[in-house]
């Protein structure tokens, strides 16, 4: 399924835009998802990556039980 709301060619352009600002941003890609998730464990990584990049950028500790500490939900850049 081919996204119609936001493809994936601009929702790149908006990281890269943001990247090259230096305003701290991430960019995931869930195959076979379009907008609006429908798959449970998407929604979950969606979840605990928005919660993980938060708590980075806001600088709050990141407890999300079944996390592993070492291990980041997402590769954030401009941090």
């Amino acid at each position: 399924r081919v996204e119609q709301v936001v493809p994936p060619n601009q929702a790149e352009a908006m990281f890269l835009a943001l990247k090259g600002k230096g305003i701290p941003t991430a960019y995931v890609l869930f195959p076979g998802e379009g907008h609006g998730w429908r798959k449970a464990d998407t929604i979950k990584k969606a979840l605990r990556s928005e919660l993980y990049f938060f708590s980075k950028v806001f600088g709050f500790p990141y407890t999300e039980e079944g996390a592993d500490p070492q291990q980041p939900e997402v590769d954030i850049v401009g941090l």
